[in-house]
């Protein structure tokens, strides 16, 4: 209504802009479909520029009709899109999350096979050099279950000495030189 007051009042008989007026605010549902275009800023210079250069006072009109139509449409977009892909990013990390935990449970029972291979003096806890001295058979196993420990230049494909080290030390996590079977299963 206020658009249709102050465009139509002064500028309907106007020369330059009568035909603009006309025919973006003709009446209530046109200026209100005319208004709809600031939305999507669909041509919509065409449709203020003459009249503020007519009359300045529409830009009080136009301009905030433009920033906070579009600016804030637009920030609801984003606002939307952003939302999703925070959503979609979260079942991703929970899909994973359980995709983790059934191949652990599918090779927890090789982990607890291998781990009672390894102690060799059958006290439950695995020393530094028992783990060293693995069986190839288990480095390759670790290998295979660690795969972020360095893998040796070997054609076995099993972990070298080096590489049991850092792995002992990164499942050691209380620093005590010993693993337990808890330790080295999680």
């Amino acid at each position: 209504c206020l658009a249709l007051e102050l465009v139509t009042k002064n500028l309907r008989d106007n020369e330059k802009v009568g035909e603009i007026v006309e025919l973006h605010f003709n009446n209530l549902p046109i200026t209100m479909l005319s208004l709809m275009q600031f939305v999507t800023a669909d041509s919509i210079s065409s449709m203020y520029f003459p009249l503020v250069k007519e009359e300045p006072t529409l830009l009080f009109l136009f301009l905030p009709a433009i920033l906070v139509i579009s600016v804030s449409l637009a920030n609801l977009v984003t606002a939307v899109i952003v939302d999703g892909a925070i959503k979609v990013g979260n079942e991703d990390a929970e899909a994973l999350r359980r995709y983790q935990h059934y191949e652990f449970t599918q090779i927890l029972p090789a982990l607890k096979r291998d781990f009672r291979a390894m102690d060799q003096d059958g006290n439950g806890v695995l020393m530094k050099e028992e783990f060293e001295h693995a069986p190839v058979s288990i480095r390759q196993a670790l290998a295979t279950f660690f795969p972020d420990a360095t893998q040796a230049n070997d054609s076995s494909g099993a972990l070298d000495k080096a590489a049991l080290v850092e792995l002992f030390e990164m499942i050691d996590t209380d620093n005590s030189g010993a693993i337990d079977s808890d330790e080295f299963c999680d």
